[in-house]
């Protein structure tokens, strides 16, 4: 029969160059995705054949293998980097045209910059007492350039009158500076302060925020009291009965207390620190009339750890001690 022909066209594979970027842990990574080496073919979208993200912990919005994408596709894709170095999220690409061909496949490898890992740091303080915190370093060994204060929760508690170096909402902390507080709290109790920081490294990169907790003690206050005993009798008093404000339950130091002549202590020779702690001391009243022993109280709220404790004024108790009746033996005769 009579010859004819075939014509095949061949269009050709579209080729994109490898690329290379590097970007902030925590930060899209803004690459679009290149176009033909020379210009042609048009390259329609994009096929991802791998990722490789290693110590890197993806964002669930990112883009995964098996995606067709546009050239913007990957552009929001974001990593955290929480290890020391810089590490490389490598994205495996084959570009289609827009005759539906498919090129080689180009790799997309992104640097991901550390980011500073710090722990929260809770300190206790005593009321309007002045605290000057050194903040922690990184975890991951990552140097810290600067801790950036981006808010602060006093939870009504007001600085102390007087005291103006204290650190404040989005104040910029250095590594060779300490944090700076100092609070009055009149309540009846202990008062958190939230500090939330983000450190931010050498290299410009922000860390997650922590947080610094400064508890607030207030101060103890308790109010003078007496009691009365007979000759002999235990004290049976607790000293929080007295309490006026800061708390409904304190320590308490008992200085070394004068026994009045005429009166013989029977008590401990040391005494606790609990809110009973007079109550295992006694007196011999040999006298003919009431005798008064007087307590001097300071009272206090423990603070944990090396710190010291948060003092209030002291008060004083009143023991008065009532003599006991002394009776003489007697003897007579009768008739039977």
């Amino acid at each position: 029969g009579e010859e004819f022909t075939v014509t095949v066209t061949v269009s050709p594979s579209p080729v994109v160059a490898d690329q290379d970027t590097t970007v902030n842990s925590g930060d899209a990574i803004e690459v679009v995705l290149g176009s033909d080496t020379d210009g042609a073919p048009a390259i329609l979208n994009y096929r991802i054949t791998g990722i490789t993200s290693t110590d890197l912990t993806p964002s669930t919005n990112n883009r995964v293998v098996g995606d067709v994408i546009s050239a913007d596709g990957i552009i929001n894709d974001l990593y955290t980097n929480t290890s020391s170095s810089v590490v490389a999220v490598i994205y495996r690409v084959v570009p289609i045209s827009a005759e539906g061909c498919e090129g080689s496949e180009f790799t997309v490898t992104v640097g991901i910059r550390p980011s500073p890992v710090v722990s929260s740091q809770t300190e206790t303080v005593c009321n309007e007492q002045s605290l000057e915190l050194t903040l922690n370093t990184s975890e991951n060994g990552v140097a810290i350039a600067s801790y950036n204060v981006v808010s602060i929760n006093s939870n009504g508690l007001t600085a102390t009158s007087g005291v103006t170096n204290n650190t404040e909402d989005q104040d910029v902390i250095l590594p060779n500076e300490t944090l700076n507080a100092s609070y009055t709290n009149n309540s009846n109790g202990p008062v958190d302060v939230l500090y939330r920081i983000v450190p931010v490294s050498d290299q410009g990169v922000d860390g997650s925020d922590f947080t610094v907790t400064v508890v607030v003690n207030p101060v103890p206050v308790v109010s003078s009291q007496t009691e009365t005993v007979c000759s002999g009798e235990t004290i049976n008093l607790d000293l929080n009965d007295g309490i006026v404000s800061g708390g409904t339950s304190f320590n308490y130091t008992i200085a070394e207390v004068s026994i009045p002549s005429g009166l013989t202590r029977t008590g401990p020779s040391s005494y606790g620190t609990g809110s009973e702690s007079l109550n295992s001391d006694s007196f011999i009243n040999e006298t003919t009339s009431a005798v008064d022993v007087v307590y001097t109280v300071v009272p206090y709220i423990e603070i944990p750890g090396a710190a010291a404790d948060c003092g209030g004024e002291e008060f004083t108790v009143t023991v008065t001690v009532s003599p006991s009746p002394v009776v003489a033996d007697q003897d007579t005769t009768v008739n039977s």
